[in-house]
C-alpha cells in the first residue's frame, strides 16, 4: 500500500490500476463486452481521426477529432470515447486507459 506523498519503490503499482477492464486488457483476456461495448438500433461509421498535433506532452493537453455518421436508418445516440497508452511512462500502465468521451445525437446520413 502506497500513501499520498510517499516515494514510490521501483514496480510499484498504485491500488486499482488494473481493476475491471483493464484487468482483462493486461492479460489478453476475451470478454463477451468489452468496456466501452454498447448495443444501438443503429449503426454508426468513424472517419477522419485527427489531432492538432503529431506530439503530445501531457501539460499541453491534446485535441482529437472524428467524422461520426448514422449509417442507420434512424436517428440514435453514440458514444464516442479515447483511449490512450502511455509507451514512455516509468510506472506500469495499463494497455488503454480511458481519457474522454463524448455522446453525440444523430440523424440518419
Amino acid at each position: 500500500m502506497n500513501f499520498p506523498g510517499e516515494k514510490l519503490g521501483v514496480g510499484a503499482l498504485w491500488r486499482g490500476s488494473y481493476i475491471g477492464y483493464r484487468y482483462y486488457d493486461a492479460r489478453r483476456m476475451q470478454v463477451q463486452y468489452p468496456f466501452g461495448y454498447g448495443l444501438s438500433y443503429t449503426t454508426f461509421a468513424y472517419s477522419n481521426l485527427r489531432t492538432e498535433s503529431d506530439t503530445f506532452r501531457d501539460v499541453d493537453g491534446l485535441t482529437v477529432s472524428v467524422d461520426i455518421t448514422n449509417t442507420g436508418d434512424i436517428t440514435g445516440k453514440e458514444v464516442v470515447q479515447i483511449y490512450v497508452h502511455d509507451v514512455t511512462s516509468s510506472l506500469p500502465r495499463p494497455p488503454k486507459e480511458l481519457k474522454g468521451f463524448a455522446k453525440v445525437h444523430l440523424d440518419p446520413g
